[in-house]
């Protein structure tokens, strides 16, 4: 036989047996929730709203480069940061100096000092022992009211810290600020007195000044640049630099310049030498002196006429190898003309003469005048290339200091244009730097209050929450507690009990006597 389920029947006599039990247990929880229902009061909650946006505070810089990303927080880290610091203990201090524990939490006192029989063992002491004794008793009295105003601080920082909500407002940019009190005056006071002190809080964290630093660095930079332009400058007068780029430029012309004039020079040179290594030969050809008349039994001699020719043509052959050379046409065909004269004088007979007059040989005087003029011009052709050398010399020298000066030149300037880029940047980052600690101390900042805290006109009343609350919950431990007593007893009292302990019928029940 199944040993019988539980009824309801079975529930109604575990509730009729510990009726005391189930009596008591909700009287007094429900007594204790009244208590504190009635104890609370009327709270009035004054209610604020703050916008936060997107401040450089919370963006990663690079100061000196721009090599560097940006690196910014997202936007719930940074209301998460912001209310973090709404919930500073050091605000809430601040909040209950600034309008006193009398006034906010008048129920809190600090406890006694030492009263008559305290002063008089002091004066007993000090009569004892003397005046240390006394300032040692009067330090420990005004330690021990140090001790209980501190105390008293941190219950009034307590109760604050429980009556204040601070909470992020979903899905946006928003914090929700929410103190409750029993004065709606000083609700709104202590919310607006925490707002405040937050708004300074904050600037003291973040407001670090940065420009400073920038200053010290900016005017480190220019002083480094004042520096190193007079070292330029001074590196410019004493290798007589005006203008680097220029002068290196005008000495690169120059060396150009002079070098194409020695080379015509050069070439100038040669062609005079070979004028004149010609002439030469001519002079020792041509005779200084002829005969100027002759009187011949015979008719005058062609052999004359070829001779003349043929010193005319060799002159004009050795004036055409200076400047063609000898397989050229010009010169070939000179060649076969004196070729055909030297054949004519040669065939030609001898003349005979009575009698004749010797002169001077006006070629001969000619080419000879034209070799002097010649070797004047070889002279000065002479002194004006080696003059041109000297100069060519010198320039080139002056190249190779210039060059060497280049690279020295160039590394101030490099360092110069590094420093510039430097003091520009950190110029820049001066003015960014104090017209953002400006608009920190004008409080315009990422922070923007939406709702001001306000006079709460209705107040919140807790005490039915809280009836209804204890009511449910003296039913609720009552029951519990009663169905656990029962569960956990070892007696049996009825025979439904018998059975589903024993697994066996049961065939009587005796009732008990009442």
């Amino acid at each position: 036989m199944a040993a019988p389920k539980y009824s309801v029947r079975d529930v109604l006599s575990t509730l009729f047996r510990e009726r005391r039990l189930i009596l008591w247990v909700f009287l007094v929880t429900f007594g204790i929730g009244a208590v504190i229902s009635f104890k609370l009061g009327i709270l009035y909650t004054a209610e604020a709203r703050i916008l936060i946006l997107p401040s450089r505070q919370y963006v990663l810089n690079s100061d000196v480069g721009e090599l560097t990303n940006n690196f910014g927080m997202g936007d719930e880290r940074i209301i998460r940061s912001e209310t973090e610091i709404l919930k500073n203990s050091t605000l809430v201090e601040q909040v209950i100096k600034i309008i006193g524990v009398d006034r906010l939490y008048p129920a809190i006192k600090i406890e006694e000092t030492p009263g008559a029989l305290g002063r008089w063992l002091g004066q007993l002491n000090a009569w004892l022992f003397g005046s240390d004794h006394e300032e040692s008793s009067s330090l420990a009295i005004s330690s021990s009211v140090a001790t209980a105003e501190h105390k008293q601080l941190n219950q009034a920082v307590v109760q604050f810290t429980s009556k204040l909500e601070i909470l992020p407002v979903k899905d946006a940019s928003v914090i929700f600020l929410a103190f409750s009190h029993p004065n709606p005056a000083l609700a709104t006071e202590a919310l607006n007195s925490l707002i405040l002190g937050y708004l300074n809080f904050r600037t003291s964290v973040f407001g670090v000044s940065r420009s400073k630093i920038f200053i010290e660095q900016r005017d480190s930079f220019s002083q480094r640049f004042g520096k190193l332009e007079q070292d330029i400058e001074a590196f410019k007068l004493k290798n007589g630099i005006s203008a680097f780029a220029d002068q290196k430029s005008l000495l690169l012309r120059q060396q150009a310049e002079i070098n194409n004039n020695r080379m015509d020079s050069a070439t100038r040179f040669k062609e005079v030498e070979g004028r004149i290594e010609i002439l030469r030969k001519q002079l020792t050809l041509i005779p200084k002196n002829i005969p100027l008349f002759v009187d011949n039994s015979t008719n005058q001699d062609s052999g004359d006429v070829a001779r003349a020719t043929l010193v005319t043509l060799e002159t004009r052959r050795n004036e055409l190898l200076t400047k063609f050379n000898e397989n050229s046409e010009f010169v070939t065909d000179m060649n076969e003309q004196i070729a055909k004269l030297k054949q004519i004088v040669a065939a030609a007979l001898p003349k005979k003469s009575d009698s004749q007059r010797v002169g001077r040989n006006t070629l001969y005087d000619e080419i000879n005048a034209d070799f002097v003029k010649q070797e004047s011009t070889v002279a000065a052709l002479r002194a004006k290339h080696a003059s041109l050398e000297q100069q060519f010399a010198t320039v080139s020298s002056q190249l190779i200091q210039f060059d060497q000066m280049e690279k020295q030149f160039n590394a101030l300037i490099l360092e110069r244009e590094l420093l510039e880029k430097n003091l520009r940047i950190y110029a820049q980052k001066v003015e960014e730097a104090l017209v953002q600690e400006e608009i920190d101390r004008q409080k315009m900042a990422n922070v923007r209050i939406i709702e001001s805290p306000q006079v709460p006109r209705q107040a919140k009343n807790l005490r039915k929450v809280i009836l209804i609350f204890s009511l449910l919950a003296a039913g609720l431990i009552a029951l519990v507690l009663a169905f656990f007593k029962d569960f956990f007893r070892q007696v049996v009292i009825t025979p439904e009990d018998a059975e589903r302990s024993l697994g066996l019928p049961v065939l009587m029940a005796i009732p008990a006597k009442q």
